[in-house]
């Protein structure tokens, strides 16, 4: 370019480029052809600068500009401008290329990292990336969201010095097998507690990067929340074992309700017997009363009162009766525990049939007669009129179950394991229509609920009772069974001191 803004050189690649012929181009202005439209003011104000001092913003550096071609249309190109002084003017020296390919692979290569940034964040797993050295890389949206950490406090931080309430030990342990073994190590259960104090579960896979010198260069950590997956699997392997307990109770009851029968049977005969016996004994004693009167066969009747006397035969009379009795009422609380332990344990359905609630919550306080009665009265308080009401029965039983023996446990824990027999607290089971919904209240005299744990008692691992006496997973499947299975409520009152109120609500219409 001359010292007037006028094409002095046009090599064959330039023709290439812009589409103008050397002879069409040379002595035209480079203003009026290469530069687009909205550039030229612009342009035309800074080579008056140039052309007087061989300066401008662009001389001497490589820039990427717009230019505009034989067509019209405008394209990227990389410039390198350098200032030349000849008989004392100064002549602008442009060596350039087309970038038009590269720039479309730039753009499609941003739009894939885009593409590939917004799938990261909207993956429903959890995704890290590391360094070799533990530092986070990346930190999507799902694992902000579970493990309550923003992306700009994760990034740039040892993932081990995360303030995550979870079992590094083990996570440290896989990193550094994934490491050695050059591959994906997979942690099945890592619990871990979010910031409000819930406890969940996660599934890890930790996979290393392998650069093309084969070093480790990091590792990609992907996440999964899995505890709603592994309540479900619990309570269906708590199910199964139930049904497995269930189907050897009804074993072992039909067992026992044979010769319970027979026992019960010769009791009744012997108890309808000796009242036959003991009519005739009376009716002996007359007899030797008056042989006695009579002065007659004496020496029978001292053999006949010596064995009187050996057997203490008013005694016998008085006790035998007795004996039977009770006898006869332990057979048939036998019989009456034979008979929930039956209801209680009927294979599960899988379809809801009508119940009766009120038998239902006689078994079970039969069958859990054992928690509770050392440490509490039990009041049944049951409308004689509730209709059946359609569930399932076996898991039904055992979120009643649950809440009767919870509610054993609550008043235990209060007033101890053996308490002294005016120490004892109450447990209330009572069950009313109440328009469209049956309703189940079982109340307990424990301590009641505190009110920092209240809005967790049913989530999944949640307990407060010492290791060994319970999984933190009754409430939870619980609450599950009466919501998720029937279509109902579980909510709870409780003041301090006092005890707790369970409210179960099922629709009267299935």
């Amino acid at each position: 370019i001359d010292n007037d803004g006028e094409i002095a050189f046009w090599n064959d690649a330039a023709e290439k480029i812009f589409g103008y012929k050397r002879e069409e181009i040379l002595g035209k202005k480079l203003c009026d052809y290469l530069i687009p439209p909205q550039y030229r003011d612009q342009h035309s104000k800074a080579f008056e600068v140039f052309r007087e001092t061989g300066k401008g913003p662009l001389v001497g550096t490589v820039v990427e500009v717009s230019a505009h071609n034989s067509e019209g249309n405008e394209f990227p190109i990389e410039l390198s401008i350098s200032a030349l002084k000849l008989r004392g003017k100064w002549h602008a020296v442009g060596i350039l290329r087309d970038i038009t390919e590269r720039k479309m692979s730039e753009k499609a290569l941003r739009q894939a990292n885009k593409d590939m940034e917004q799938l990261i964040s909207s993956l429903p797993s959890i995704l890290i990336e590391l360094t070799s050295d533990g530092i986070v890389k990346r930190w999507n949206k799902t694992a902000q969201e579970t493990l309550s950490i923003p992306e700009n406090s994760a990034l740039g931080c040892k993932l081990s010095e995360l303030p995550i309430r979870w079992e590094w030990k083990e996570i440290s342990k896989a990193l550094v097998d994934s490491r050695d073994k050059r591959t994906k190590i997979e942690i099945r259960e890592v619990k871990f507690a979010r910031e409000d104090g819930t406890k969940r579960i996660l599934s890890l896979s930790l996979t290393p990067k392998i650069s093309d010198g084969e070093e480790i260069s990091g590792f990609i950590i992907i996440g999964t929340d899995i505890t709603e997956w592994w309540t479900m699997e619990n309570q269906m392997l708590q199910s199964q074992k139930l049904q497995a307990i269930g189907q050897l109770a009804a074993g072992i009851a039909h067992e026992i309700n044979t010769p319970a029968q027979y026992v019960g049977d010769n009791l009744r005969f012997l108890k309808d017997s000796f009242s036959d016996l003991d009519e005739l004994s009376h009716a002996y004693q007359e007899l030797t009363d008056n042989l006695e009167k009579e002065g007659k066969r004496k020496k029978e009747l001292e053999v006949i009162n010596q064995i009187k006397s050996e057997i203490d035969i008013e005694y016998l009379e008085e006790e035998i009766p007795r004996a039977l009795d009770q006898s006869l009422e332990g057979i048939e609380h036998v019989a009456k525990i034979v008979k929930a332990m039956k209801e209680f344990s009927h294979p599960g359905s899988t379809e809801k049939t009508p119940v009766d609630l009120n038998k239902a919550l006689e078994n079970v306080m039969t069958i859990s007669k054992n928690e509770w009665k050392y440490v509490a009265e039990l009041v049944l308080d049951l409308d004689p009129d509730l209709q059946p009401v359609p569930c399932l029965p076996g898991e039904l039983n055992q979120v009643f179950l649950n809440l009767v023996v919870n509610a054993a446990h609550a008043i235990a824990e209060k007033i101890g394991e053996q308490p002294k027999e005016n120490q004892k607290g109450e447990i209330r089971i009572s069950t009313r229509k109440n328009e469209n919904w049956a309703e189940i209240r079982i109340t307990d005299t424990g301590n009641g609920i505190p009110e920092s744990i209240q809005s967790r008692i049913f989530d999944p691992f949640f307990t407060t009772k010492e290791v060994g006496k319970g999984t933190g997973q009754g409430l939870a499947i619980s609450y599950s069974i009466v919501v998720d299975k029937h279509g109902g409520s579980l909510t709870f009152d409780t003041e301090k001191g006092k005890g707790t109120t369970f409210l179960i609500k099922l629709p009267l219409e299935g």
